[in-house]
């Protein structure tokens, strides 16, 4: 079973060097991806007032990874920061509540296939978005994680296919 198509309209992506970088054909996340690693991955939109930021993942790894998302304000300032578990060889779709930004929670949401996600930072309204940062935390081994295209939404999307073999 493939996952449900995302809603929303797709954010930008680009790489450290600040190009944009365009999804190519994945047979590991069995989608169009975008290659994650240590280096950051910037996410850019026009528009940040959907409430949902929605992505599908799939860490390659023989451990569990995480996931360090960081949110620039247009002020500048040190970055709102979400950290997230991921579990090596399991496709999952994060639908993250971009209301966390309100600084009134520490814990994420769960989902299916993500470990306890924390954030912490300065509040920051989702009209005072600059961009978002991703990377993985450097766990001493190797680690690859796909990522399809982030979208944001006003619908909250979270998915996994449970039946479907997971570990590859």
């Amino acid at each position: 079973m493939t996952a449900p198509a995302l809603t929303g309209s797709p954010c930008t992506v680009h790489d450290a060097d600040g190009a944009v970088v365009a999804a190519a054909p994945s047979a590991w996340l069995e989608a169009p991806a975008i290659a994650v690693g240590r280096a950051i991955t910037s996410l850019r939109a026009d528009d940040w007032s959907p409430r949902y930021l929605v992505v599908d993942l799939r860490l390659r790894a023989q451990a569990c990874g995480m996931l360090r998302l960081r949110v620039f304000g247009r002020a500048g300032g040190d970055p709102f920061m979400i950290l997230l578990g991921l579990i090596p060889g399991l496709r999952t779709r994060l639908s993250l509540d971009l209301d966390i930004l309100d600084g009134q929670s520490v814990f994420l949401r769960r989902h299916p296939g993500l470990l306890k996600g924390v954030a912490f930072g300065r509040r920051l309204r989702r009209d005072e978005i600059d961009r978002i940062e991703l990377a993985l935390d450097d766990a001493g081994e190797t680690q690859e994680l796909a990522m399809g295209v982030p979208h944001l939404s006003a619908v909250d999307a979270p998915w996994v296919d449970a039946r479907a073999p997971q570990a590859a």
